[in-house]
């Protein structure tokens, strides 16, 4: 059977190096995940195993690894008001900006990279576009500390509340990183990124392109302190690290193998938490049985986020894992921005409401998705989670025709709604800017029938600078 992994080689990064940003006190270890932080090390083959070891990387996976094991993890949430807290049960160990894996298969929209362009790159590659990020800039194969802080909070935040989703079990700030087999000191890699964008700057600078020119200052400033991108490793627990990307891409003998690896999982953990529940991949009821779990778990997490007043913009098949988690949650921002008084200044601000408290308006860090969609006249980054969400399994169901038999898309469709509705509950977190719970279950149901069910094609939900 081809195999859809790669081993690679990684060193543990010098403890001297590393500086503890955060620890999860609710997870219950086998090990200190301190003993995790590893880099990237294409030249240490044939190392001794107790200086080096090999990691399971994914093609569709550039910053991450894993340890290509299954062991249960228990995370507990203490009790609230009488309600028993909540026990999640993980799996597998993934580490987090370790460094850039499979650059010759790397594209991306967002830094305007096409398949082959990075080839024979470094563990680290400097871009200096990107549209993700506050700096303006990123650094592939690395993690930014500042960006992880979101991720543990809303990881929190939201498994609290039953969300299956990924547990951060320690961030490590580095001031090292390895490349090209050498240890490189931060400092000096950020010096090299600098001067970059310091000759780009001597070029603006004979043209009169005034914003181009403070944007770089921006950028040049952010790397020179504190405040800009600090590398970290992050070490993460999921119940799955496969993705539904990872089952559309990869070769076609292998699909079956990642389905049972999930399966595998799921079967742990049910039996972690006390439950009969058994999934079964030699059977069409078994596979059957597992797709409708995972419809309705990425539903039910999509109601949990947005019960919260949450969006997570990005609920694309590379954040939907195949044991129904939503995983990279440093993208989920809060939908709506309140302030006290009569707003005057902000009534041309998308979604503006006069509220009891004073008013109310579409948060402006859900970056360019706070208009009113054409079609149901609600906030785009509301709209863009369901459309997201609804074609990922669209894509998903037509890329893998192993699972063509065990399909049925009607009912798909009514548990990625029924989902999403135990997940909402009774809450109305969007009321002070006009948006009911019950226009966003209406909206699902359309978008699910059109788009599991009938498998419409559904294009994604245009910025707003493209639909005004």
């Amino acid at each position: 059977m081809e195999n859809p992994f790669r081993q690679e080689y990684y060193k543990n990064i010098p403890h001297e190096k590393i500086k503890e940003l955060y620890r999860n006190p609710r997870l219950r270890l086998p090990f200190d995940p301190k003993d995790l932080v590893m880099f990237l090390d294409r030249s240490a083959e044939g190392t001794p195993e107790e200086k080096a070891r090999r990691l399971r990387t994914i093609p569709y996976h550039h910053r991450s690894a894993d340890l290509g094991i299954t062991t249960p993890i228990n995370e507990f949430f203490p009790s609230k008001d009488g309600k028993p807290g909540m026990h999640h049960v993980y799996t597998q160990f993934d580490i987090k900006g370790s460094g850039f894996v499979y650059p010759e298969d790397h594209e991306s929209k967002k830094h305007g990279l096409k398949v082959g362009e990075l080839k024979d790159s470094p563990e680290a590659v400097f871009v200096p576009e990107s549209v993700e990020t506050p700096m303006g800039y990123d650094i592939l194969g690395l993690l930014d500390a500042g960006m992880i802080q979101t991720t543990i909070e809303r990881s929190r935040q939201l498994a609290a509340k039953g969300m299956r989703t990924e547990a951060v079990a320690g961030v490590y700030e580095i001031s090292v990183i390895r490349m090209n087999g050498k240890d490189v000191p931060v400092k000096e890699f950020k010096k090299e990124a600098v001067m970059f964008l310091q000759d780009q700057l001597a070029e603006l600078k004979r043209g009169v392109d005034d914003d181009e020119i403070e944007i770089l200052k921006d950028k040049i400033r952010s790397l020179k302190t504190q405040d800009g991108f600090n590398p970290a490793i992050e070490v993460r627990c999921m119940r799955s690290v496969l993705r539904m990307r990872d089952l559309k891409d990869a070769p076609d003998v292998a699909r079956l193998e990642l389905i049972g690896e999930a399966i595998k999982s799921l079967n742990i953990e049910m039996q972690y938490l006390g439950k009969e529940k058994r999934f079964n991949i030699e059977t069409s009821e078994g596979k059957r049985d597992w797709l409708e779990f995972i419809t309705y778990w990425i539903g039910k997490n999509t109601g949990i986020i947005h019960s919260e007043g949450l969006a997570h913009m990005f609920l694309h098949m590379g954040n939907l894992t195949l044991a129904g988690e939503v995983v990279d949650l440093d993208s989920v921002q809060p939908v709506v921005k309140t302030g006290k008084g009569k707003g005057i200044g902000n009534e041309s601000e998308p979604f503006f409401h006069k509220t009891d408290e004073g008013y109310a308006y579409i948060n402006r860090g859900v970056g360019e998705h706070r208009l009113p969609d054409d079609r149901f006249g609600l906030p785009k980054c509301l709209i863009k989670d369901l459309r997201d969400a609804c074609f990922s399994f669209r894509m998903f169901l037509k890329n893998v025709p192993e699972l063509k038999k065990d399909i049925q898309r009607k009912e798909l469709a009514q548990k990625m709604i029924d989902g999403y509705i135990n997940g909402f509950g009774n809450h109305e977190p969007f009321r002070d800017i006009g948006v009911t719970k019950e226009a966003l279950i209406s909206a699902l149901a359309v978008i699910a029938e059109e788009v599991i069910e009938k498998g419409v094609y559904y294009a994604p939900i245009a910025t707003d600078d493209l639909a005004v």
